[in-house]
């Protein structure tokens, strides 16, 4: 096996362009070919993928436009996280880049941009899966929210600690394994990882810091997760990016452990009922329980500062909600889309209002809001 060497590593700037799958984080590494690029996608459907279209551009330092490709890659029922292993040739001078999901097939069903907007095609002659487009259908009659595209820096200082790199992560390593790593942690090989009453874990290290685990997925039957502040002795740190996404055993989560509620955690985890936030968890990310149409219970934990974009977006159970007094934001649609959710006990300082669309719409159902924040 050739000798790899790990340049940089990091998570991608989202790209929200109604297409359900994106590319998340990635690794510039090295080997006798020269400097290569390979993409972690998120398949955020339920479904089997069995294609993804991704174009790339790269740029100089100056950002000026090296070179773009488009590469078509055709999967076999692919679900979750997964590691594009089709290596993308960096250009010598490529020092940013930018990569957006451009086309997603689920069998028949076929993404593509078009128009500034997003094409759902079926394709009758092709081989057809249990992929059920009615929710994608009606979600793209104007729900669709587009951003702009990022530039992703990747410093001249990083190419210097390359060798550095290459030692504490190993010198030869595969595609499956370069990706064991995020953007400011380095997570052990699947020979180290813990599972605790079905809640699995990785080992994380952050650079020049601390040590433990982090949640990263669940196997377990009973459905009711539980995220303590310590597992074997090693502290958890943090829950990984969509580390239970589309998981429809989860009925009830508890997390103790002193760990913010990370993007796409819980995403579309359908049959979850409660969610208790008791450790010191300053936010709830973006997407985190999107789509969990059964959530009827929620305690935030005393220390949250916001709730991102998204967040609770279609839990549509949800019938209250208590906004702690640390509480200073809530993002573009974070209760969107909640339609039971008619009381709201607010400690915090946001000046909300029954049937106000700010902050959230965390009010805009509400017939009552009591604030008793200052």
């Amino acid at each position: 096996m050739p000798k790899t060497e790990v340049i940089s590593k990091g998570k991608l700037a989202r790209v929200q362009n109604g297409i359900p799958v994106e590319a998340s984080s990635y690794v510039m590494a090295k080997d006798e070919d020269g400097r290569f690029i390979l993409l972690k996608l998120r398949n955020r459907k339920n479904a089997q993928l069995s294609g993804v279209a991704v174009n790339v551009k790269q740029y100089d330092k100056a950002g000026n436009l090296l070179r773009e490709e488009r590469e078509k890659v055709p999967l076999k029922g692919v679900k979750g996280r997964f590691v594009l292993t089709k290596k993308i040739e960096a250009h010598p001078n490529c020092l940013n880049f930018t990569a957006e999901v451009c086309e997603a097939e689920y069998g028949s069903y076929h993404y593509s941009l078009a128009g500034g907007g997003v094409v759902l095609e079926y394709a009758a002659e092709a081989e057809v899966s249990s992929y059920n487009s009615a929710p994608d259908i009606a979600a793209l009659g104007g729900e669709a929210v587009k951003y702009g595209v990022k530039k992703h820096s990747m410093p001249k200082s990083l190419y210097a600690l390359a060798a550095v790199l290459a030692v504490l992560l190993a010198a030869i390593i595969s595609v499956s394994t370069i990706f064991s790593s995020g953007t400011v942690m380095v997570v052990s090989g699947s020979d180290d990882n813990i599972t605790y009453s079905g809640v699995e874990y990785s080992h994380i290290s952050y650079v020049g810091g601390k040590s433990g685990l982090m949640a990263s997925g669940y196997t377990g039957i009973s459905g009711n997760v539980v995220i303590p502040q310590e597992v074997d002795g090693y502290a958890v740190l943090a829950i990984e990016d969509d580390a239970f996404i589309n998981n429809t055993t989860i009925k009830s989560v508890t997390v103790e452990a002193d760990v913010d509620i990370s993007e796409y955690a819980f995403y579309g985890c359908t049959n979850l009922k409660k969610v208790t936030i008791t450790g010191s968890s300053s936010a709830v990310e973006r997407y985190a329980f999107y789509g969990c149409t059964s959530l009827a219970s929620i305690e935030l934990s005393e220390d949250i500062t916001y709730i991102g974009s998204y967040a609770f977006f279609g839990c549509s159970s949800l019938t209250s909600v208590t906004l702690p007094e640390s509480l200073l934001a809530i993002y573009e649609k974070a209760f969107y889309n909640c339609n039971a959710l008619s009381v709201v006990y607010n400690y915090s300082s946001l000046p909300l209002s029954a049937g106000s669309t700010s902050y959230g719409s965390v009010a805009a159902y509400a017939d009552k809001v009591y604030s008793y924040g200052s």
